[in-house]
């Protein structure tokens, strides 16, 4: 995100997917959120949404890929 919400000074992400075997695959995702200092006193708040929305989205791609996953094997 080059520019993002007024409310956030900075943030960072990473991810990283390990081969668990030869039919799985972990995935880990890091984020790093900093609010202004306007907004600091909200920081908590936006952490606890953020990884909640993320989890969110993470189990339902989960679910997609699974459902998935038999349309695509040989």
């Amino acid at each position: 995100m080059v520019v993002g919400p007024r409310m956030l000074q900075s943030f960072a992400g990473s991810w990283a997917f390990l081969d668990k075997d030869t039919e799985s695959v972990e995935a880990r995702f890091r984020y790093q959120l900093k609010a202004t200092p306007a907004w600091m006193w909200l920081e908590w708040l936006m952490r606890w949404y953020f990884s909640w929305e993320t989890r969110r989205r993470l189990h339902a791609l989960k679910r997609y890929l699974e459902s998935t996953a038999d349309d695509h094997v040989n």
